[in-house]
């Protein structure tokens, strides 16, 4: 309902039937809760009026609260357009508090029940949550109503199990039972629940949040606002854009939660500006967005560094507080020491800071956790962070990554999309060998890959270039890399490599990945020659002197085969009958 709608109330009887339809399209644009919906106020005479929010001027009386005590509270119902009261006396009357509703549309009040409290006991702030559950609070009290259920009868005071139900005390930082007496409450789109408060002593004006944590919401609060002011402040409620109007004995102030300040709206006067309690049908909440993106695209290899880069936005209408971002990353990466910034300023990260359970983020400027409202001065977070592809890479030959980001009152992840980047393997190394013929070849290279991945050898007689030619190649054994090293190293078989006469004979050996990596253009190979000579052949030459009791020989050998002879001994069976000299 907007003010033209208020304004039709005191036209002439003429004007009836417009005046009916007119009403019935302020109620629809209430339920819908446009930008043209009203700020209701309860003035301190305890009647329902709106609010100017340009000038802080209040309306004509709409209504007058039946049976309104020295104290009342107000909420509204964004679906329906139902305004919902508690009426009461600062005490315990025989009849109790009244709790009751209003319809705009009707102009009719209907008493829902009577509530009992403590003597003493001012119930004078409240709001109704996205449920519509209407949440009021006395001193440091808060208790909720549930339409859906009945109200309990017969109680001298509501419990945690009654309708209304205490849902238990505030608390907040610096402030007494006391000095929470006075001030309102309002709730966003997200349940979480919004208080003003003051410190009498200091004239400190607090606007504190109370978070949802689960299904409930957090008695302890967070100050978010903290100003001083002289005015009675009395409520508070929330616009079409996010901002939070502040309402007092003397005038209206608007609160920015992202600058942390309080601001006068209107002339500050008790004349037609004072106000007991504020409702609005708004109730904004932050909308995040998160994207991931990595640098580079490309696939890489065992070694290679990655970057990657978070954004976090608010695009929604109210700031987002604890801003959480949670990334957890792959086994096959490790996470390069000092190399996190948070919009663009390293943060000294020595050990990684977004596993589980993650850490806040904040745009720039801002209290960790925060990022304003789409219309504010940071609703941004940039993260960026890097990673090194282990060597050896291990499992799978890709790293995948994946972020998400929670906030206050919004505990649901919102994930950004999957990153991949593919690993390509590398064969490094290769250590050519030459034997003579019937010696067993060591074949070994070193491998980027380790655990499941093996290196497998193939056997050419003349050399390769072609991978596909190489991976189809018939094997002749396979070896696991060492997990540290990736050193690999195969026993290569006699028969695998046998002699050619008396030439020496060249084999082509190539190392690969088994099992094949999928992309084509991943599948390395490293190439070892091995060299098998022939065995030397070795001619006697000489023969023996005879000299008096004894025999001389003098012996030569000459190699003619292609392997470099070196020292050797000579042995054997001496004649029989006949022994060996010096």
């Amino acid at each position: 309902m907007n003010s033209n709608c208020i304004s039709q109330r005191t036209k002439p009887i003429r004007w009836f039937l417009a005046f009916l339809l007119l009403v019935t399209n302020c109620f629809d644009s209430a339920a819908q809760c446009n930008a043209n919906s009203p700020t209701y106020a309860i003035n301190l005479t305890n009647q329902i009026v709106t609010v100017n929010t340009t000038t802080g001027v209040l309306s004509a009386p709409i209504t007058t609260i039946p049976t309104a005590g020295s104290y009342s509270t107000l909420g509204l119902n964004p679906t329906t357009g139902l305004l919902l009261y508690i009426a009461n006396y600062g005490s315990a009357p025989a009849s109790g508090a009244v709790l009751g509703s209003y319809n705009p549309t009707t102009n009719v009040h209907t008493t829902l029940g009577n509530i009992f409290f403590p003597a003493s006991t001012n119930i004078n702030k409240g709001a109704i949550a996205p449920d519509g559950k209407f949440y009021f609070s006395g001193g440091d009290q808060l208790w909720v109503y549930d339409p859906a259920l009945a109200i309990t009868t017969g109680m001298a005071i509501p419990t945690t199990t009654s309708n209304p139900k205490l849902i238990g005390t505030l608390t907040v930082p610096t402030l007494t039972a006391t000095e929470m007496g006075s001030g309102d409450i309002a709730l966003d789109g997200f349940g979480n629940l919004w208080a003003v408060f003051k410190n009498n002593a200091t004239g400190a004006v607090r606007v504190v949040q109370f978070p949802v944590a689960g299904s409930s919401i957090s008695l302890a609060g967070t100050i978010k606002i903290n100003q001083t002011t002289s005015a009675a402040i009395s409520g508070i409620a929330f616009d079409a854009t996010g901002g939070i109007y502040i309402g007092s004995g003397t005038g209206f102030f608007r609160a920015n939660t992202d600058a942390g300040t309080l601001t006068a709206i209107g002339p500050s006067t008790t004349a037609n500006h004072s106000t007991a309690d504020l409702a609005t049908c708004f109730q904004p909440s932050p909308n995040l967005t998160a994207s991931k993106s990595v640098s580079p695209t490309t696939s890489v290899s065992p070694g290679d560094v990655l970057t990657y880069t978070i954004v976090v936005t608010n695009t929604g209408s109210f700031r987002a507080d604890g801003v959480t971002l949670v990334d957890a990353l792959s086994s096959g990466v490790d996470y390069v020491a000092n190399s996190v910034t948070l919009n663009g300023t390293n943060i000294s990260a020595a050990t990684y800071p977004y596993g589980s359970p993650g850490q806040q983020v904040n745009g720039t400027g801002q209290v960790s956790g925060a990022l304003t409202s789409s219309t504010g001065t940071a609703p941004i977070a940039t993260v960026t962070f890097q990673v090194r592809v282990k060597n050896p890479f291990s499992g799978a030959l890709q790293i995948t990554n994946q972020a998400s980001v929670t906030s206050a009152g919004n505990p649901t992840p919102i994930t950004t999309s999957l990153v991949t980047n593919e690993v390509c393997p590398q064969l490094t190394l290769p250590i050519n060998v030459s034997v003579c013929a019937g010696q067993s070849p060591a074949l070994t290279v070193t491998s980027s890959l380790s655990g499941t991945n093996v290196v497998k050898f193939v056997k050419f007689t003349s050399a390769q270039t072609s991978s596909a030619a190489i991976y189809g190649g018939t094997s002749i054994g396979s070896a696991t890399p060492n997990t540290t090293t990736g050193v690999t190293t195969l026993a290569g078989s006699v028969s695998d490599f046998p002699a050619s006469g008396t030439a020496a004979v060249t084999y082509y050996v190539y190392a690969i990945i088994d099992p094949a990596p999928t992309n084509a253009a991943c599948r390395p190979f490293a190439e070892i020659r091995v060299t098998v000579n022939p065995l030397p052949t070795l001619t006697l030459v000489g023969a023996a002197t005879c000299a008096p009791n004894s025999l001389t020989y003098s012996v030569s050998f000459t190699s003619d085969g292609t392997v470099t002879s070196s020292a050797g001994t000579v042995s054997g069976n001496t004649v029989s009958g006949i022994t060996a000299g010096t």
